[in-house]
């Protein structure tokens, strides 16, 4: 059923997407400012993969997001949700406080199923230590019981096409999984 009294979004800004080159993803590759982790999330983010991010709120990190023409919209928690285009930061705005874990699951990018998941509307499974790849490192998170297979193709599938697009930023993520790998699965 849908809500009986909805509160409407109009965007004002520009609903146009980044436009990210392979001269955007080699700059983000090598932006340090910003954590391993929240490059990737950035090139998922090029890449429509998911719509927004985290990123630590910081002049650095905020810099860096400029030179790259991210969206942001300012929280109060210490972070800044950046987006791929200018009426999504303002859609987070305009919402702010009132997203539901579900909501902010599929925006994040993560499967429908795994985002049910996490909320415990259906069963989770904990990750095997033989999903660990950097896909599942870097994309995942929860997983349903009745539907990781399909999570996990999915994170692979992507993870290929980021490979495609942001190779150097995902040999630096490979490399990174590797090195902590032992200790995730001890």
């Amino acid at each position: 059923m849908a809500p009986q009294n909805p509160i409407f979004f109009t965007p004002s800004a520009s609903t146009d997407w980044i436009d990210a080159d392979s001269a955007w993803f080699e700059k983000l590759s090598g932006l340090e400012a910003l954590s391993l982790a929240e490059r990737v999330h950035l090139a998922r983010i090029a890449l429509q993969q998911q719509w927004i991010c985290d990123i630590e709120d910081t002049p650095a990190k905020r810099a860096a997001l400029k030179e790259l023409g991210i969206h942001t919209a300012t929280t109060n928690l210490g972070y800044i949700i950046a987006s791929g285009n200018a009426a999504m930061a303002e859609y987070f705005a305009f919402r702010s406080g009132e997203i539901s874990t579900v909501e902010a699951g599929i925006f994040y990018g993560y499967a429908p199923s795994a985002v049910v998941a996490f909320t415990g509307i259906v069963q989770h499974v904990a990750p095997e230590a033989s999903w660990m790849t950097s896909a599942t490192y870097f994309l995942g998170g929860a997983y349903s019981r009745d539907h990781s297979d399909r999570e996990l193709e999915l994170f692979t599938a992507q993870w290929d096409v980021l490979k495609n697009h942001a190779p150097t930023l995902c040999s630096l993520a490979e490399m990174e999984f590797e090195r902590i790998k032992p200790t995730l699965v001890a």
